[in-house]
């Protein structure tokens, strides 16, 4: 919901975020950006779509290729520049519900490959999740948590019919799960 703000918990607005899915980079052909004037295919929204399309792997036939990933990050690893020490305290004080503190995590496996000929199969499982502490506006002091977990599971079955028909069919589970707190709300 681009157009409720840049809050996550208006009282009447619809919660609302970037859509975001694991994809094989090794069996993209094309790709896409587009960033502004978005057609009326895209819904004329302001925000920004990638666009790729993927196509059958080109592996030998029965080899299977596949890898597993891990990723980290946190606020102990960010760095601010150009900012004095004092700019970087006010800046705590003042703007409490910008992400303060956070950690993210992801984990993802994926398998591709051709079956024979004409069949050729790509499985992606991905698993993101994140814990951001925001500073509080109450008198208590107390932080607010945020948690925040992302599944995907992708299956895509590509199938070479004749020379002139191909058949591409996919799957797709995403489950976006979120635990938001309002900054000056008790037990929000």
């Amino acid at each position: 919901n681009p157009a409720g703000g840049n809050t996550d918990y208006g009282q009447s607005s619809m919660s609302g975020t970037s859509i975001a899915t694991t994809v094989n980079t090794d069996l993209i052909c094309e790709l896409e950006v587009l960033d502004s004037n978005l057609s009326a295919e895209y819904g004329e929204f302001t925000g920004g779509v990638v666009k790729a399309k993927t196509c059958a792997p080109k592996t030998a036939i029965g080899e299977i290729h596949g890898q597993i990933s891990y990723d980290y990050t946190s606020s102990a690893w960010t760095s601010f520049s150009k900012v004095s020490e004092e700019e970087l305290q006010d800046y705590d004080k003042t703007n409490t519900t910008y992400q303060k503190e956070f950690e993210k995590q992801g984990l993802s496996a994926l398998l591709y490959g051709r079956l024979n000929e004409n069949v050729g199969l790509s499985l992606a499982v991905a698993k993101r999740w994140s814990d951001i502490d925001i500073l509080s506006d109450l008198s208590t002091g107390q932080d607010a948590n945020q948690k925040r977990e992302n599944d995907n599971i992708n299956l895509n079955i590509y199938a070479k019919l004749t020379d002139l028909h191909q058949l591409k069919v996919g799957f797709q589970f995403q489950d976006d799960q979120k635990y938001l707190q309002q900054v000056h709300v008790l037990n929000s």
